[in-house]
Formats: C-alpha cells, structure tokens, sequence
C-alpha cells in the first residue's frame, strides 16, 4: 500500500522512473500511471497493469504494459499505445511484455 498525495492506493509496483526533472513516475498493476514531484502528485495517465518505465529521449517515456506497451509523450501527455491486442495481422499471440532496455535512444528491445 502507497499513499501518493493523500490518495491510498493498493497495488503491485512494478515500475518506477525517475525523468530529468526529478519527477518521479510509478506505475503498477491496479493504479493509473502516476507522476509525482516531491510530495505533490501532478498528474494521472489512464494506463494500468504497467511492468516497467524508461526514457527514450527528452520528451517520451516508454511505458511497458500487459496488453503492448505505450509511447508517452511527458509534455503533452499524447499517448501512442502499440502493440495492442490484434494489431498483428491476425496472429493470435500475448502482447505480454515483462521488461525493456534502451541502446541510443532509438532501439528498444523487450521481453
């Protein structure tokens, strides 16, 4: 159990990140995407059951999720949810993904 401003929340934590600004990013399996800066709590993302978090660049966080993973763009808060459910041209597979690293801000290989 967490308490992010005042809001108790029961959840798994799988991943968390801190960006360039110190703010810190914290996702789970039954909570929203939440980014907090110190103490205060100043932003929610409607993006559940995440894995794990990193930085692609200055502006993207790469957000792994059970169902694909998703490109958030940290200052305008566009989401770009790949690879989704059916999104594979038919191919009935798990867009499970468990984990992520990022070589050079362009390559990002998952599990």
């Amino acid at each position: 159990i967490i308490s992010l401003n005042g809001d108790n929340v029961n959840s798994s934590i799988y991943g968390i990140h801190e960006d360039q600004y110190g703010d810190i990013w914290v996702g789970g399996l039954n909570m929203p995407l939440t980014r907090v800066r110190g103490e205060k709590k100043i932003a929610q993302y409607d993006i559940t059951r995440v894995s794990d978090i990193s930085q692609l660049n200055d502006s993207v966080l790469v957000v792994v999720a059970v169902n694909g993973f998703m490109l958030l763009n940290m200052n305008t808060g566009q989401v770009d949810h790949l690879l989704k459910e059916n999104d594979h041209l038919g191919w009935k597979g798990t867009n499970y993904i468990s984990c992520l690293a990022i070589k050079d801000t362009h390559i990002i290989y998952m599990e």
